[in-house]
């Protein structure tokens, strides 16, 4: 006897497409919108970024340093730079 489908709940299993395997393919990197604050000072600083999914994680100086977004943030507080 045929049994009746049953639809994947997607939010409990995900996908089956390559990209969603951590192990497996290259996903795209979730892009940045914007920096909205920051800690510290010079390249020990930390600063809150907001991804384009309006996550928010803080994020080292190293890891943020050549991005568009920091150098639009330190424009906007009027800060000609970091000093490394």
């Amino acid at each position: 006897l045929p049994h009746p489908h049953i639809p994947n709940d997607d939010r409990r299993f995900h996908g089956r497409q390559l990209t969603q395997i951590s192990d497996i393919g290259c996903p795209e990197e979730w892009s940045i919108s914007r920096v909205t604050d920051h800690h510290g000072q010079g390249s020990n600083s930390l600063f809150e970024v907001e991804y384009s999914s309006r996550d928010h994680v803080w994020l080292p100086y190293h890891e943020v340093s050549r991005l568009e977004a920091v150098t639009q943030y330190s424009e906007s507080l009027r800060v000609p730079g970091i000093k490394h």
